[in-house]
């Protein structure tokens, strides 16, 4: 067993078992996460939640449904 770090995929990545469909929504949530979450996602840590409008435009945007 080594302890080679895994790289984790990106969206530049051809993997072969993925349709444009799960490319465009990988995309779409690595956006929602840069714009949306990370600039507040210590203030939430730190209140121990997540607005609950963050939550509504997740699952508007059907990521609850993955």
């Amino acid at each position: 067993m080594t302890d080679k770090p895994r790289r984790i995929a990106t969206a530049d990545d051809s993997v072969p078992c993925l349709r444009e469909e799960h490319k465009m929504l990988r995309e779409q949530v690595r956006r929602f996460i840069q714009e949306q979450v990370k600039p507040r996602a210590h203030e939430w840590e730190e209140a121990g939640m997540v607005p609950r409008d963050i939550l509504r435009q997740m699952g508007a945007l059907g990521f609850f449904g993955i």
